[in-house]
């Protein structure tokens, strides 16, 4: 079992990566092979949005090629081959950031022609010192659920200054429910309804 974590923060030892390394720890508890990536080091253009122009042409091949050619070819692979994944951000202005945003958006090449995210399990953490969590992944969450992914009980765990202890919890409870999730699942079709 293969579980990602993709920290969309510009820091790398900031409290999204704490809370995303709480993530993989409860993932471990469950024998999921873990890793964290930070999207500041693998940066990616944005989006072109060749699904409005022709959506036969969002595919892999062409948003890795030419003016697109960028780390997320890599990101794919990793993607596809990963059991679950889990997506941390901090909270800008009552969104995810900006690297989280763009990461998302060209995640769309998988869900168009192939279903490579169908059914496969991806937990939320955002991070903010104020109001706004909830409010910066409720559409993310929906838009991944469009995609094809899971989201899991408990599925989105945001920092809280209150308690750090609880969310440090909830996220390995996260960990937990993806890995056992990813297991659940392994080999039904969501978009087709079949066992494969």
């Amino acid at each position: 079992m293969k579980i990602i974590a993709f920290s969309g923060s510009p820091r790398k030892e900031g409290k999204t990566v704490s809370l995303l390394s709480e993530v993989l720890a409860g993932a471990s508890e469950l024998g999921a092979e873990a890793e964290l990536l930070h999207l500041v080091d693998t940066p990616v253009r944005q989006c072109m949005g060749c699904y409005s122009e022709n959506p036969n042409d969002c595919d892999i091949s062409r948003c890795t090629r030419g003016e697109l050619a960028d780390a997320m070819a890599g990101l794919f692979q990793k993607i596809i081959w990963a059991d679950g994944i889990v997506i941390g951000s901090p909270v800008y202005w009552y969104s995810v950031s900006g690297l989280t945003k763009t990461f998302i958006d060209r995640l769309t090449p998988l869900e168009n022609k192939e279903k490579y995210l169908d059914g496969k399990p991806c937990g939320l953490v955002a991070v903010a010192e104020d109001e706004g969590s909830v409010a910066a992944l409720a559409p993310i969450a929906a838009a991944l659920s469009w995609m094809g992914f899971i989201i899991p009980p408990y599925g989105i765990v945001y920092h809280n200054t209150l308690n750090p202890e609880e969310a440090a919890e909830d996220a390995r409870r996260l960990g937990r429910s993806i890995s056992w999730l990813a297991h659940a699942v392994r080999g039904y079709n969501f978009y087709d309804g079949k066992t494969m």
